[in-house]
């Protein structure tokens, strides 16, 4: 219920006597006369009252009327007409466009005067609600600047930077960059819809979407078609904000939205206009994205973000949407997610266009079985290329070691899978060390077996550790399995220079 002192404050605004001043911008309803009010009250809420001798000041008759009308419940009839868009037109001279700004100003106005009873003026279907905020406000989800609720009365969404922060210029700078940046995207489909910034209250709203990709992924056994659908819809919507050169850095299910069969991405709390330079680079940790989706460099520090770090966690995304763990890749998809999420950031695909462009030729492989074939061929004639590329990484580790042996050139094929990844490359040689040792293999499998680990001790660029697995085998085929022409290459590649470990483990 509205206090006295608000609803005098409403009938000075109302009879004219006290613009409105937000943000520099004064609005002032046309001065009325007692008559003019009388008839106002007459005409359209039912009064039968008469203008004449002893009539009370303009300000104390309209307090009157305005408590009398929230006694019987019509105090919200009154405020609709007030700031009806056509009435503030033609009472203050607007044109139309003029008068809805006008309209949201004035109840942001009012609101901070009606603050003190803990009511609101909130809109719903064009009319006006008045609201008590204790009852209406409803958290959704909180974050590292913000608190974010729903307002029951309109379902529109407020979020509330911390009142903590409110004296941290960079973070209320950040905050307020958010909704410009999301703003800024409103003409592509696909982004969340943001309606009003409040600068003076440090929040802003936004449309209310009641499901996050995170929970109907959870929710529901998705077929393979409907992932892919997800997935290309975000890719999509993704490779257009960075044509915009805008980026996310904080992507992950629960900023982005499933609604009515639609993708909705939400939440650009960190993200950035590469176009543009901010000076704050203050770093929160509690701000970053979500552990599992965030690129490892920008974990570190947030101003290393950039496309490829939308890139690493949309392909942590895709993971998670093919398996329900953003960790997962035993998927179709596992060479894309793989190179996606390289820790090395040159491997990763550009930015969310080339990702997608990736994931088409993923699903355009996968429904051509002769491709198999293809990439065989391919292989034996010593080419390597995209396509064998994403047939290798497919491949369990038993089958990796299968075709090291038994294709022509795999070994070389192998090796250039591995060559450009550090991180890669230690997961498939330790992983093909431990391998080989649990199969029966023809004699001359554990020279082909060799081959390929010549190769990769010879490789300066991979770390001691992986070149040390790779040392180990070699000496293994050498020694325990005794291969005489792996013995004479070890001779070979000692006088030929090696450095002294790697010496040291050929030679034991």
């Amino acid at each position: 219920m509205l206090s006295d002192n608000v609803l005098r404050e409403i009938s000075r605004i109302f009879i004219g006597d006290i613009p409105v001043n937000i943000e520099g911008i004064s609005y002032n309803y046309r001065y009325k006369t007692g008559g003019e009010l009388v008839d106002i009250f007459n005409n359209e809420f039912g009064f039968s009252d008469v203008y004449e001798s002893g009539f009370p000041s303009r300000w104390y008759y309209v307090q009157s009327c305005l408590g009398l009308l929230q006694s019987i419940g019509e105090l919200e009839s009154f405020l609709s007409y007030m700031l009806n868009e056509n009435y503030l037109a033609l009472d203050m001279n607007l044109t139309k466009v003029e008068s809805v700004k006008c309209k949201k100003d004035i109840i942001n106005f009012i609101n901070k005067i009606a603050r003190v009873d803990g009511i609101s003026l909130q809109l719903k279907n064009n009319k006006i609600c008045i609201v008590k905020e204790d009852n209406d406000l409803e958290e959704i989800g909180h974050g590292g600047f913000a608190k974010v609720y729903r307002r029951k009365s309109n379902d529109i969404v407020e979020k509330h930077l911390y009142e903590e922060l409110y004296e941290d210029k960079s973070i209320v700078s950040r905050f307020k960059r958010e909704f410009e940046i999301t703003q800024s995207l409103k003409n592509l489909n696909g982004i969340v819809e943001v309606y009003e910034y409040k600068k003076e209250d440090n929040i802003y709203t936004m449309k209310f979407y009641e499901q996050t990709l995170e929970d109907y992924v959870n929710a529901n056994n998705l077929s393979d078609k409907e992932k892919v659908l997800i997935i290309k819809n975000i890719l999509s919507i993704m490779a257009q904000v960075h044509e915009m050169s805008i980026i996310h850095r904080d992507l992950s299910p629960s900023n982005i939205f499933y609604q009515d069969s639609k993708i909705v991405i939400g939440d650009f709390g960190l993200g950035k206009n590469l176009n543009l330079l901010y000076s704050h680079q203050t770093m929160l940790t509690k701000a970053l994205g979500r552990y599992q989706y965030c690129d490892p460099e920008q974990f570190m520090l947030l101003r290393e973000g950039d496309k490829k770090s939308d890139v690493y966690s949309l392909g942590r995304v895709i993971n998670f949407i093919m398996t329900k763990n953003p960790m997962a890749n035993n998927h179709i998809f596992k060479s894309v997610t793989e190179k996606a999420c390289s820790t090395v950031k040159a491997v990763r695909y550009n930015d969310a266009k080339e990702l997608l462009n990736a994931i088409n030729k993923s699903i355009n492989f996968h429904e051509n079985e002769q491709n198999i074939e293809n990439i065989k061929s391919s292989i034996a004639r010593g080419e390597y290329n995209e396509q064998i590329n994403m047939y290798i990484s497919e491949m369990s580790i038993d089958k990796v070691l299968k075709s090291l042996c038994e294709m022509k050139n795999f070994d070389h094929a192998l090796y250039e899978y591995i060559k450009v990844d550090n991180e890669l490359a230690l997961k498939v040689v330790n992983q093909l060390a431990e391998e080989y040792t649990q199969n029966r293999l023809k004699w001359e499998d554990y020279d082909k077996i060799a081959d390929f680990m010549f190769k990769v001790v010879n490789n300066m660029n991979f770390s001691f550790a992986i070149r040390e697995i790779a040392a180990n085998v070699i000496n293994y085929v050498a020694k325990s399995i005794n291969r005489f022409g792996v013995q004479e290459k070890v001779k070979k590649l000692i006088n030929e220079g090696v450095e002294p470990l790697i010496e040291e483990i050929l030679q034991d």
